[in-house]
């Protein structure tokens, strides 16, 4: 340990001292007090001045905890506009916490056995790189009061491990964690061989092999997940307890280092909830009583609530990465099926270490739409379901999840910038504007149609769709869409929108079947062959209704418009404005929509 200046041993006392130090850690709750003892004695105590550095002995495994204190973890990153290296702090580890170093020559070969195309192919080349990377690394005492550290000598711990360790005759030998007698948990039942053996796959810093295998630590290099694993805290729950609670808000990511765990989830005994709910029309005010009616009558009706066992997880799951990314309800909960030791970073920590690994925030990223969108699925979402499952990886490469506060206007209508969006939490309300009936010209109903003008909604739940019309229809926003909830989405812009879809001719059918519906475009072709086929319309009278449905669909002040394109219409009112109209005056129109 480097600071030797800095250093001094503590005399006999300082056994106290250790033996509480030790009590704080979450993993040492699982030791009596006399195993504590025996464990004290394996540490010694080091003072550091203010900002003092602490260096480690590269040739082996280094493994100190916090007393009083605290350490800074700091690395070194290249400037924006520059090649300045400067110091960024990504944790700081308080009295209770531990700082750990794997011995330089396991990373070597943990780096050696990287299958990545720049990774280091000799010792020489992987220590050369490893030195270049640990150069980057500072644990410092703190600046303000500095630290004392206890700092655990591993000749001591082995020959403590090798005493505890009996050799039953006939049986082979191992200190390994079997899940020890039922009854009080597994932990509480652990003998002094398996906890110590525990206790050692820390202290050697174990916990990197567990980060090295989540999908989006993978390509991570080894020194920064080195550093990850010590931004992590330990937590020790007891069977029964719960970690994670289903509708509550977390911000820590897990991961199993014993024990065995239970996920479970609340599901609805009625049908499943629908992806879009029309809403009555009316007023503002009757809309807003009308909503939270159906919320109300939506939450009555999914009160009969069962639990449902999900999954078991053992050593090495993981479990809660959604919180790095975003602060919403946990989507289900996780209890202890027994006494379980658990690794954990929150959202601030691991946004620290984002820093330096950039890299993890897209595979993380990408990581969560998957898990969104796979969630979905199990849940029944007939348009993901429709979705091929390669296709489905493809949507989550394409798109990037936005997240949206309560009340946030999404899309608002004549917004000419506009991109489609797939619900994966929360709920939207779809303002599609005013709408109103159809009005014979020859009948005195304005103030009918003024009465039955009125906003259509609808709400939009996860699972659902919304912004294909305005990419169809390659025009501004035709809606409002507004949050009623804090929601994420997943978001396509228009060429990927484009592009992914029209690999799916039936799902792109039915974007244009909906759109052409919303439209007008199916009414105002069911006009045009009335139009064209009523026996008892008089001649005198053909030119009259042309203008009434040209007024109701095709005008620019059309209460129910259809885009046309600008030549078909200008033939039209060409024709409107002469004295003759035939029957077939729509005959171009019905051809286009056609």
């Amino acid at each position: 340990m480097g600071g030797a200046g800095s250093s001094a041993k503590y005399g006999p006392d300082s056994t106290k001292l250790v033996v509480d130090t030790l009590k704080k850690l979450p993993f040492m709750q699982m030791m009596d007090d006399r195993l504590l003892q025996d464990l004290a004695v394996c540490f010694q105590v080091a003072k550091y001045a203010k900002g003092a550095a602490i260096k480690n002995d590269a040739a082996s495994v280094f493994f100190v905890v916090v007393a009083e204190g605290s350490v800074d973890i700091a690395t070194l990153l290249n400037t924006p506009n520059s090649k300045q290296l400067v110091s960024e702090l990504l944790c700081q580890r308080k009295a209770g916490d531990y700082v750990s170093y794997v011995a330089r020559d396991q990373l070597v070969a943990q780096m050696m056995c990287d299958d990545s195309d720049d990774a280091p192919r000799t010792a020489k080349e992987a220590r050369k790189k490893l030195a270049a990377l640990l150069e980057l690394n500072r644990t410092t005492a703190d600046p303000f009061v500095g630290c004392t550290l206890l700092k655990l000598n591993f000749e001591k711990f082995s020959k403590l491990r090798a005493r505890m360790t009996v050799h039953a005759a006939g049986m082979k030998n191992t200190a390994r964690f079997s899940g020890g007698r039922k009854g009080k948990g597994g932990m509480g039942a652990m003998t002094a061989p398996e906890k110590l053996h525990l206790m050692g796959s820390i202290v050697e810093s174990e916990v990197v092999n567990y980060l090295v295998e989540i999908p989006f630590l993978e390509k991570v290099e080894m020194t920064r997940l080195v550093m990850l694993a010590n931004m992590c805290s330990y937590l020790y729950v007891r069977r029964g307890e719960s970690i994670c609670v289903e509708g509550e808000i977390g911000d820590r990511f897990f991961v199993c280092i014993k024990g065995t765990l239970q996920a479970t989830l609340q599901v609805s005994l009625n049908a499943a909830q629908p992806t879009f709910t029309a809403m009555n029309s009316g007023t503002a005010s009757e809309r807003r009583t009308s909503i939270v009616a159906l919320q109300e009558q939506v939450d009555g009706a999914f009160n009969d609530k069962k639990i449902q066992a999900l999954k078991r997880m053992g050593a090495g799951s993981y479990f809660g990465e959604i919180s790095l990314v975003f602060k919403i309800p946990r989507v289900c909960s996780i209890t202890a099926l027994d006494d379980a030791l658990l690794v954990y970073v929150d959202r601030t920590a691991f946004c620290s270490f984002l820093k330096v690994a950039p890299d993890a925030a897209v595979v993380l990223l990408e990581h969560v739409r998957l898990n969104f969108l796979d969630t979905l699925i199990k849940q029944g979402c007939a348009f993901l379901n429709a979705i091929p499952p390669l296709k489905l990886q493809e949507l989550s490469y394409m798109s990037e999840i936005v997240d949206y506060e309560f009340d946030t206007m999404i899309m608002r209508r004549g917004d000419q910038q506009t991109c489609f969006y797939i619900l994966v939490r929360g709920v939207v309300e779809i303002d599609y504007g005013s709408t109103s009936t159809i009005v014979e010209a020859e009948t005195d109903g304005a103030e009918d149609e003024a009465n039955d003008c009125s906003n259509e909604l609808v709400l939009v739940h996860p699972g659902g769709y919304f912004g294909q019309e305005a990419l169809l229809l390659n025009s501004g926003s035709q809606v409002n869409v507004r949050c009623l909830d804090h929601c994420l989405a997943l978001k396509l812009m228009p060429e990927n929108f484009h592009e992914f879809f029209s690999t799916l001719p039936e799902l792109f059918a039915e974007f244009y079947c909906v759109t052409r519906l919303r439209h007008h475009e199916v009414s105002l072709f069911e006009y045009i062959e009335d139009f064209k086929w009523q026996a008892d319309i008089s001649e005198d009278r053909i030119h009259e209704r042309a203008l009434v449905i040209y007024l109701k669909f095709l005008a620019d002040t059309a209460p129910t418009p259809v885009n046309m394109s600008p030549g078909v219409l200008a033939v039209l009112e060409d024709e409107l404005s002469s004295d003759g109209v035939g029957r077939d005056v729509f005959a171009a129109v019905r051809e286009e929509i056609l």
